[in-house]
């Protein structure tokens, strides 16, 4: 397999800034993650990785070799598109064997090779059926096996599982990473939807306006998000402003001193929680605050509190032992001080 390294990748579509002095390094065997919203960039770095189009400046180095002086044919890539962009004239068979088929291999080693790809994303003795006879999830696991039939270095994956419905994108998400792992192939994957994200990957490079805003593991980013934009994005966060009162003690523009496990370097900060670390009550040791009951909703495996305080903004809880109010009613939340980050605001 490979390594890659992205290095001060600049793209302009236009007077538009794409990428801007782009870097990311990916390590062999590695499940990268690009994560961010519509326009972010994230497609972009895919495309460049693949050579479907060329950067206005920086380098893409697979094990080493600059590859951007080589066609996209010539950079042994397996790619699989959001559209999963199967032939509907041709067989699951004969669609996984194209790329075999260009390279000129051998009809035995097509037939051994397909089959073991589709015996890979589960789809032995389908080979016959066409596209239109496939189910969503199927399309998509003949996409995955045509990327993967020609044993490619790299995996790129756009999107993959957006056209599904949730409960195939929850099961298809683990498929793709046990034949990652299976594999040990190098891969980068492009999503807007951070619970894939979190659930797949080694790690995630969140990107923002054509900059990577934090590159961490999963949790890094989930616990400890770099900036208030992978805040937000990443998951729901409590954000309130407040000014330092003392060593690792913060004053809420509300009134109420809470307390930090670390210092800040600044005198005004964010303080973000998650909701999900937020109990109802008073629990000794912890930071508390003190509001009016807004909502209490129904999430499923979760239950949502949102609690309005005293300057207007809301607050959540979120968890499935929460008890039953109403809106109206005087609520104390409490959280623990290790489970409490500060942000630049």
């Amino acid at each position: 397999m490979a390594d890659l390294r992205i290095e001060n990748l600049t793209k302009r579509f236009g007077d538009t800034v794409v990428l801007d002095g782009f870097d990311l390094s990916i390590e062999d065997g590695e499940l990268m993650t690009l994560l961010g919203p519509s326009g972010s960039g994230k497609t972009t770095v895919l495309r460049l990785v693949a050579g479907y189009i060329d950067p206005d400046a920086g380098a893409i180095l697979v094990d080493g070799q600059n590859v951007l002086t080589l066609p996209p044919e010539k950079r042994d890539i397996g790619m699989v598109f959001q559209s999963y962009a199967l032939f509907p004239h041709r067989s699951l068979y004969k669609n996984v064997a194209f790329g075999l088929e260009r390279r000129k291999v051998a009809r035995d080693k097509i037939a051994s090779r397909v089959a073991e790809a589709l015996t890979l994303v589960r789809l032995e003795g389908l080979d016959a059926r066409f596209p239109s006879e496939l189910s969503g999830g199927q399309q998509q696991r003949v996409a995955l096996a045509r990327a993967l039939v020609i044993r490619p270095t790299l995996l790129l994956l756009d999107e993959p599982l957006s056209n599904l419905d949730a409960r195939l994108r929850a099961e298809l998400r683990l498929e793709i990473r046990r034949i990652q792992k299976t594999l040990g192939i190098t891969t980068v994957l492009v999503t807007h939807d951070q619970e894939e994200a979190l659930t797949v990957s080694d790690r995630v490079a969140v990107i923002n306006d054509g900059r990577l805003q934090q590159l961490g593991t999963p949790d890094e980013l989930y616990r400890k998000p770099a900036n208030r934009f992978v805040a937000e994005f990443v998951g729901k966060m409590n954000l309130l402003p407040a000014e330092r009162e003392g060593e690792c003690v913060y004053r809420f523009t509300t009134g109420e001193t809470i307390r930090t496990a670390e210092a800040g370097r600044k005198e005004h900060v964010l303080v973000a929680v998650r909701p999900e670390v937020v109990r109802t009550g008073a629990e000794k040791g912890w930071n508390r605050i003190d509001g009016t009951v807004a909502h209490r909703v129904f999430l499923g495996e979760l239950t949502e509190i949102g609690v309005t305080l005293a300057d207007g903004t809301l607050f959540l809880a979120r968890g499935s032992d929460l008890p039953t109010v109403a809106p109206g009613e005087t609520l104390t939340l409490s959280w623990p001080v290790a489970a409490t980050a500060l942000l630049d605001p």
